[in-house]
C-alpha cells in the first residue's frame, strides 16, 4: 500500500508540475523578460530568438527547483514511511519526473516557435 501510495503521489506530482510549468510559462515568465527582447520600435520584434532562449533557461531553472523539491519529498517519504531505506529509489522516481518534465519543456518551446 505504501508503494502505491508513493507512486500516486509522483503521478499527482508530475501532472501538477506540468500545470505550473505551463502556466509559468504563459503568464509569468514573460514578467521577468526584459521588453527591449519582445519589442522593437513599438512593435514585436521579427527575431525573438533571444526572447524563446531566455523563456527556456527560466523553464530549465523552474525544473531544477521542482526537481529538488521533488528529490527531498520522495527522500522523506521513503526514509520515514517505507521499510527501503534507498537512495535509488529515491533516484529512479525523481529522474523519472525530472525526465518526463524535460521532456515536456522541449516539446512546449518546439510547437511555440516552429
Amino acid at each position: 500500500m505504501r508503494i502505491a501510495i508513493y507512486i500516486i503521489y509522483n503521478i499527482v506530482y508530475l501532472i501538477g508540475s506540468v500545470w505550473f510549468l505551463l502556466y509559468a510559462n504563459t503568464y509569468l515568465n514573460s514578467k521577468f523578460i526584459p521588453d527591449s527582447l519582445r519589442w522593437q520600435d513599438g512593435q514585436v520584434r521579427e527575431d525573438l530568438t533571444w526572447f524563446g532562449i531566455t523563456l527556456f533557461v527560466l523553464l530549465l531553472l523552474e525544473l531544477i527547483v521542482i526537481g529538488f523539491v521533488n528529490y527531498r519529498l520522495n527522500k522523506w517519504y521513503v526514509g520515514n514511511f517505507m521499510t527501503l531505506n534507498s537512495v535509488n529509489n529515491v533516484l529512479w522516481a525523481t529522474g523519472i519526473v525530472l525526465g518526463l518534465l524535460l521532456l515536456f519543456i522541449i516539446l512546449l518551446n518546439i510547437s511555440a516557435y516552429s
